[in-house]
């Protein structure tokens, strides 16, 4: 137990002395009150009910879910019809995202902070289309950030903070080709860097950071606003409503510190030998060595000295604590699926879901995972460079949308899908006709943003053992020859174990 070694030691023959007795003792009682660190523990030395399920990491987490509508309107367009649509204020204030708020009491930690929202632009009345024009005004004009204690944190906001600066997102543009689209150039990366983030008719974007938060109650927020237009062409034109749908707030709690006051320090209670009174067995056993022996059977908090563990004291080392992994492509694909609708659970090909993949490796990272003998809380992010959504059977409009989502499968076969963690992104770069036949649509390479979450610390998934995790792909509008292709893709998947 003590790792301070003694000026003496006490042998069966010597004559007894009180001094040397209390010294002996001494160190090890001195430790056991409240001064036990790393020196007195071996690795995974404690039992897994010693250590609290929150010691390390805590979840913090909300979610809406919400339909955007596109695949039952006629129009192919958003709309309101799903109760939980909730309208972005055209004010151009920072406004908490409807339900995307989060508070708990903390140490001095650290918090990992991940908001994700689908928005879309919702024309309505007699305008059943989206502009594709150069007027600023008719553009979502969208901004999302992360605000904690009331502090909108600047290098998370999306597109540009200021707005003075002009940015390109606001005036969509024909691109800059030769006299025939041969190379596909991207109206919004070549001339509109951002687009995603402030311009995109219907998106959905992720934000994060990592934020010191101070001991007290912290409130985290997923915000947005509605920038206004800044070009003379924006005096007129219509004003159409922007809708976020489903979204998602997680705040990572890391601890550093505890969030209250320090436990009481543990006290032994050891009666000392005295040189007045004769140095016996119920002296040592009664007085030093079974108040010591009470105190080692039954440590407290208040036993071990602030800061004085390690990660690797808890049972299992750091590999019981978290456990990452990633796959990725290099290379794309494409898919003539449509959309099932809202709702789905996933299922590939016959479920007119895709499977992301480059040809031949799928984009997925497989387990398995048992969560009931390993509970965890899991986090999945998954990132794809889309390329574009067309249907060649129908004119070119921006009404064209692919869908990306995150999915699972379970050990038995079972397929798991969150409808409320799916993308959708419209096909912005239409341009008027280039010789003939119908007008083009252009490639929009787009970093596509996936997030979806499961907390299973205090109950496994009804399916029962996670096999995989993986990123789905499907076509919506009104489909004739639909096809969606992307370039590239990633997933990682955390297991935060309880």
């Amino acid at each position: 137990m003590g790792y301070r070694v003694p000026d003496g030691f006490v042998h069966v023959n010597d004559v007894p002395d009180p001094d040397l007795l209390n010294r002996t003792a001494k160190a090890a009682v001195e430790e056991l009150g409240a001064r036990l660190n790393d020196h007195n523990f071996t690795a995974g030395g404690l039992n897994a009910n010693r250590r609290a399920t929150e010691a390390f990491y805590d979840f913090h987490t909300a979610r809406v879910s919400a339909d955007t509508g596109i695949n039952t309107n006629p129009d192919d367009i958003p709309d309101n019809s799903d109760a939980n649509a909730w309208v972005i204020p055209d004010s151009s204030d920072w406004t908490t995202v409807d339900q995307m708020q989060v508070s708990f009491t903390s140490g001095e930690d650290t918090a990992w902070i991940i908001g994700w929202a689908q928005y879309g632009l919702a024309p309505q009345g007699a305008v059943v289309t989206f502009s594709t024009t150069a007027v600023s005004l008719t553009k979502p004009r969208v901004q999302f950030a992360l605000r904690v204690n009331g502090a909108v944190l600047p290098h998370g906001i999306t597109g540009l903070a200021d707005v003075e600066a002009h940015p390109r997102t606001l005036m969509p543009v024909t691109p800059f080709v030769p006299a025939t689209p041969a190379d596909n150039t991207s109206v919004d990366t070549l001339r509109l860097r951002g687009t995603s983030s402030m311009g995109w008719h219907v998106h959905a974007k992720r934000v994060q950071a990592f934020q010191e938060i101070p001991q007290g109650t912290t409130t985290i927020d997923l915000v947005v606003r509605r920038i206004p237009p800044d070009d003379a062409l924006s005096q007129t034109g219509e004003i159409e409503p922007v809708y976020v749908y489903s979204r998602m707030l997680v705040a990572v709690q890391m601890k550093r510190t505890s969030p209250g006051v320090s436990p009481s320090a543990t006290q032994v209670n050891v009666d000392y030998a005295t040189e007045t009174d004769p140095v016996s067995a119920a002296v040592i056993n009664s007085g030093i060595l079974q108040p010591m022996k009470t105190a080692i059977n039954d440590l407290s908090a208040g036993s071990v000295m602030y800061g004085g563990l390690r990660r690797d004291h808890l049972p299992g080392g750091q590999s019981g604590l978290r456990s990452a992994s990633q796959t990725t492509i290099s290379t794309g694909s494409s898919t003539t699926r449509v959309y099932p609708g809202y709702g789905s659970d996933g299922t590939v090909n016959a479920g007119n879901w895709a499977e992301v993949s480059d040809g031949g490796t799928n984009l997925r990272v497989t387990g398995p995972w048992n969560y009931t003998t390993a509970p965890a809380f899991t986090l999945v992010l998954a990132n794809v460079a889309h390329k574009k959504a067309i249907d060649t059977g129908i004119a070119a409009s921006a009404e064209q949308y692919s869908v990306y989502a995150i999915a699972g499968q379970y050990a038995s076969g079972t397929n798991f899908h969150s409808s409320d963690a799916e993308c959708f992104l419209n096909n912005p770069n239409v341009t008027p006709n280039w010789g003939g036949g119908y007008p083009t649509l252009f490639d929009n390479d787009a970093d596509i943003q996936l997030m979806d979450f499961w907390d299973y610390r205090s109950a496994p998934p009804a399916g029962g053992i996670v096999s995989f995790y993986r990123v789905l792909a499907t076509y919506c509008g009104s489909a004739g020859a639909p096809s969606v292709e992307w370039q590239a893709g990633s997933i990682h998947v955390f297991n935060f174990f309880a």
